[in-house]
């Protein structure tokens, strides 16, 4: 795990509680608070929303409101991933959402999520499997990524997903 220092700071500083959204009634304060715009070089910023199990599902669906595409890393799961089974569901479901990329491994049990996000409309989902060593380039991943956002059509998502992977 990487600890930026933001979060380090506050966390010496006994501060850290307070990044965390408690009540599901806090999420739609803490998303307006967010950077939606990219700078002047196009870079978007990163927005960190860390949740309690009282608020990560108000959160996950507000945030799944506003997105056009998600990057959703599943190397690893498995069956009893609740969290990200309904994750899944939450994204088959979504009414705006254009397109699901998904990273897994030898070890994802594709099966379990696929039935998880059946529901989805056709061609949603992009799944990209990547090897059990995890030692592929960065530049590589970021190559499979934009290719699979690349099959949207739509050029501004593939500008801001290349911007966002590659910067």
């Amino acid at each position: 795990q990487t600890l930026d220092a933001a979060d380090l700071f506050d966390f010496l500083d006994r501060r850290l509680a307070a990044r965390f959204v408690r009540r599901a009634a806090d999420v739609p304060q803490r998303l307006a608070a967010f950077d939606w715009q990219p700078d002047a070089e196009r870079r978007w910023r990163v927005n960190e929303c860390y949740c309690h199990d009282s608020s990560w599902q108000a959160a996950l669906a507000a945030l799944v409101q506003r997105a056009d595409l998600v990057l959703m890393d599943l190397r690893g799961f498995q069956a009893h991933n609740a969290g990200c089974r309904f994750e899944l569901g939450v994204l088959a479901g979504a009414a705006n959402l254009r397109r699901v990329v998904v990273l897994t491994d030898p070890s994802t049990d594709r099966v379990v999520a696929a039935s998880d996000a059946a529901a989805a409309p056709a061609g949603r989902f992009a799944w990209i499997e990547l090897p059990a060593e995890r030692q592929l380039a960065r530049r590589e991943v970021a190559r499979r990524v934009r290719a699979a956002l690349a099959q949207t059509g739509d050029h501004d998502m593939r500008a801001a997903a290349h911007t966002a992977l590659v910067s």
